[in-house]
């Protein structure tokens, strides 16, 4: 459990009266755990947040927040990537404290959810070199075309990576969006 300092510290930037004290209580528990990089009682507590909160437009922020921290949990190993993924958590609950007519112009922040490791995979790479064609990948990955399009196209659907228009027998670019 956090202290009452803790809580108190959280609850200033808060404006009054938006959620009950429950709501209140387990997102600022789900922050101080964020904190502390314990990410599954951190999950466990904006859960709890979900079900207690009565605003339902701004739940989402807070189901966001829930999404990216288990996606940070599945990319431990790619510490920038995790990093992504904590802040962008960080942001969605911050969305959620604010009003809902602001947090609404503001809009959501989303990272993209990987269902394969291959995915998380190609996300790197795009990362790390902005475009690619699909013999740079082929290159990169050590794959076949076939396996690199069968791979690329389900995030081509979910629009995590865009294909460049590009002229007739040229090759396809692909880029990520910001």
């Amino acid at each position: 459990m956090i202290s009452m300092q803790l809580y108190m510290d959280f609850l200033r930037e808060w404006p009054r009266d938006l959620d009950d004290i429950d709501c209140r209580l387990l997102t600022c528990q789900g922050e101080y755990f964020i904190g502390q990089n314990n990410l599954h009682e951190a999950i466990q507590s904006l859960v709890g947040a979900v079900q207690a909160s009565t605003r339902p437009k701004s739940v989402i922020f807070l189901t966001d927040a829930i999404t990216s921290l288990e996606e940070c949990q599945r990319s431990q190993a790619d510490k920038v990537i995790a990093a992504e993924y904590l802040a962008s958590a960080r942001q969605s609950i911050a969305r959620f404290k604010m009003p809902d007519l602001l947090a609404s112009k503001l809009g959501r922040v989303a990272l993209p959810v990987f269902e394969r490791p291959i995915e998380r995979q190609i996300f790197r790479l795009f990362k790390s070199f902005g475009s690619m064609t699909y013999s740079d990948l082929c290159e990169h990955l050590k794959l076949s075309k076939s396996s690199v399009k069968r791979a690329l196209d389900p995030m081509v659907e979910r629009g995590v990576i865009i294909r460049e228009e590009t002229a007739q027998g040229q090759p396809a670019v692909f880029y990520i969006t910001k």
